[in-house]
């Protein structure tokens, strides 16, 4: 057998072996994102997707929310608003007034609704500087989660046009904690308990 051959050989079982994995790697899921957060020089850490960390977020987000399909259900979370989005200017207005009224220095975790995206932690202040590029990476058809562990709260962008926020119903936290952010959206377009 010739060197080429074996050559074309190794690489056709190469080929064969990759066919059905799906890369993971941040810059095939969420290079708009990842570009932006260089220019702009924005402190993040990423967590591949996939990984033990990964999987630890996802279970403390279904476990500190009730889901139905693959939304929260808002109607049992106690503390929480929502109101519907129109297209990606308003989604965009409506999560930067939500973030206005929060510390910018909490630590978030940014998730999308695909297994294969990493998730980014970073400072919410890095979030609100990229807030539009974070919805159109995947054209707003893939919900985004954006949420502190150590304060209990979840915003969710749903593709279908609402956003919400709220507190876990897993955890102890102030009535008051959220007041500024509840008493915002408490005007019309808003909704929720």
């Amino acid at each position: 057998m010739d060197p080429k051959s074996i050559h074309e050989k190794i690489i056709e079982n190469v080929n064969k072996a990759s066919v059905g994995r799906k890369n993971t790697g941040p810059s095939e899921h969420i290079p708009g994102v990842l570009r932006v957060l260089a220019l702009r020089g924005i402190p993040f850490r990423l967590i591949e997707a996939n990984s033990s960390e990964s999987s630890k977020l996802n279970d403390w987000t279904a476990g500190a929310f009730p889901f139905i399909h693959s939304q929260i259900d808002w109607s049992k979370v106690p503390t929480h608003r929502c109101f519907e989005w129109r297209d990606i200017d308003d989604l965009v207005m409506r999560f930067q007034e939500l973030l206005a009224l929060m510390s910018t220095q909490t630590l978030v975790t940014v998730t999308w609704a695909n297994a294969l995206c990493p998730s980014l932690e970073m400072e919410l202040a890095g979030v609100a500087r990229i807030a539009k590029e974070i919805f159109e990476e995947h054209e707003t058809s893939i919900d985004v989660h954006v949420f502190s562990l150590s304060d209990g709260w979840l915003i969710e962008m749903h593709h279908e046009g609402t956003l919400c926020i709220g507190y876990s119903v897993l955890t102890d936290y102030d009535p008051n904690a959220l007041s500024n952010v509840l008493g915002l959206v408490n005007r019309p377009g808003f909704s929720g308990g």
